[in-house]
């Protein structure tokens, strides 16, 4: 039926009848189309889905009635829509007449308007529990399980596609067959006993038993019974027929199914706790950048004042005193260490200048270059292994501060020497460059923390804990990232990903 107003067929030859009807109908929530000719009648109920026909018997016209309703009903497309007779006669065979022919219902003229209302209400329900019903029927005739349907004595009455296709040899016989003949006769007991609770309305669960043998292969098979009820009474009983090895299969594929899930729940998990790892460190860099500059700033005016303040003393000065002069170098050299340190805190909150398209192996060459006298010092050996790359798009004084930091970490790891391998490679969208060095390697639970500020493993006095910091936010400043693997014992290697394409996004510099 439609979704909105239930859609009418009048057939009506007096004008005056029709108007009046349509007028009534219309009023009490149905949607209503007129036709006075048998031919275009047909034709309007094949081109609009139509819920209910009402038809007048009494038509002026070579096609009376009677005919109209033969048509109909022999006609597949419309046979489902019911029709109501509307009749004058008075006589009882042109009723029957009329619903032998297929015709759902009558009333007769005159009739009584919430007759008329009730009847069609009632028609267009049997309408709806019909269709309801051939659905049900669609689907168990189409159901892979094979469906039974048994009288209260037990016998077979009608059974689906599916036990016609795989049953023929047990089912297309000349009588009803006995439900219980259907298994093999180990079985008869355990059948009967459950044929005969099911029948007294008992709800039975699940059997398993062996169909008879036929020359086939024996057949164990899933029986569910379940008693059909009209009112309160059992009127027969609704059967399938599954093979038991399928649920089996069902289950096993549901086990993987899930473990599937699971693994990509966890894997998720894993990539989630990454991010979120990852957004900690930019926030963590975002407000370093902020405190480097406002302390960096406080700290320059006052070390330059006491720098100044300490060349004057020794121009003047007439001591001849070690100790005196030995003070004062003592101050000027921590001076200068403490605009080290301002200097690497600007250079960690400074804003990248311009990007270029550039060759990272010329940049690595220069910082390799750069530092080349404490390689030799700390006997450190350089491996390169360059394979052909794309130019990356990147500030190189950020890149030459990123190797410079990652070279001088290695070599203050392996003070007895060592080797430091230098590899660049195509890693999809991007430039892989791998450090690894020979050292002692770094702990599970510290890799979690090189990368935040003033966190360091060196004895006190020869770092700060700001290079890797510094490393990891001129990186990002780049749109690159960064990895570290590291065993204890086995060395580190840092992965460095650059990117190859430009970014256009915003949010280049820390703020």
């Amino acid at each position: 039926m439609s979704s909105t107003k239930p859609r009418i067929l009048l057939i009506e030859d007096d004008t005056d009848q029709a108007f009046v009807l349509r007028y009534f109908l219309k009023n009490s929530g149905y949607a209503v189309d007129w036709c006075s000719k048998p031919d275009s009648c047909l034709k309007s109920a094949k081109s609009n889905a139509y819920d209910l026909i009402l038809l007048d018997i009494n038509l002026s016209a070579d096609i009376d009635g009677f005919e109209l309703i033969r048509r109909f009903k022999a006609d597949p497309l419309l046979q489902p829509i019911p029709v109501m007779m509307v009749t004058a006669r008075t006589k009882v065979q042109d009723r029957v007449s009329g619903l032998n022919l297929g015709a759902d219902d009558y009333i007769t003229k005159p009739f009584n308007q919430a007759e008329l209302a009730s009847r069609i209400k009632t028609v267009l329900k049997r309408k709806i529990y019909l269709d309801l019903a051939n659905r049900y029927r669609e689907l168990l005739e189409n159901n892979r399980d094979l469906v039974l349907f048994l009288n209260k004595k037990g016998q077979i009455e009608h059974v689906n596609k599916r036990a016609e296709s795989v049953l023929p040899h047990l089912i297309a016989t000349e009588r009803q067959l006995d439900f219980i003949d259907l298994f093999d006769e180990e079985f008869h007991d355990p059948v009967s006993s459950t044929l005969y609770n099911a029948l007294n309305g008992k709800d039975v669960s699940p059997k398993v038993w062996r169909l008879r043998d036929t020359g086939e292969h024996q057949v164990m098979v899933e029986v569910q019974l379940t008693p059909l009820r009209h009112s309160d009474q059992v009127i027969g009983l609704g059967c399938t027929l599954k093979d038991p090895s399928m649920h089996e299969q069902k289950f096993k594929k549901l086990e993987q199914t899930t473990h599937g899930l699971l693994e990509k729940i966890k894997n998720q998990n894993a990539q989630l706790d990454e991010i979120q790892q990852k957004l900690v460190m930019s926030e963590k860099l975002a407000v370093m950048g902020q405190l480097a500059a406002g302390v960096a700033h406080e700290f320059r005016n006052p070390l330059n004042s006491i720098s100044l303040s300490v060349q004057f003393l020794k121009m003047i000065s007439k001591s001849e005193k070690p100790k005196f002069h030995e003070h004062l170098h003592m101050i000027e050299q921590e001076v200068k260490r403490s605009q080290k340190i301002i200097d690497n805190l600007l250079k960690f909150a400074k804003k990248s200048p311009a990007k270029e398209r550039l060759d990272i192996r010329m940049i690595l060459d220069q910082t390799l270059t750069l530092i080349a006298k404490p390689l030799k010092l700390h006997n450190v050996e350089i491996k390169k292994s360059y394979n052909h790359i794309n130019l990356v798009y990147v500030n190189a004084d950020d890149m030459k501060q990123v190797f410079l930091n990652l070279f001088l970490n290695a070599i203050d790891a392996m003070p007895r020497g060592g080797l430091v391998s230098v590899q660049t490679r195509e890693d999809k969208e991007s430039v892989r460059v791998k450090i690894s060095d020979t050292g002692p390697g770094i702990s599970k639970s510290d890799q979690q923390k090189i990368f935040e500020p003033f966190f360091t493993r060196k004895e006190t006095g020869s770092g700060v804990g700001l290079g890797l910091s510094i490393v990891h936010s001129a990186i990002d400043r780049n749109k690159g990232s960064i990895e570290v693997d590291s065993e204890p014992g086995l060395g580190t290697t840092f992965n460095i990903y650059l990117p190859v394409q430009e970014h256009h996004e915003p949010g280049d510099f820390i703020t």
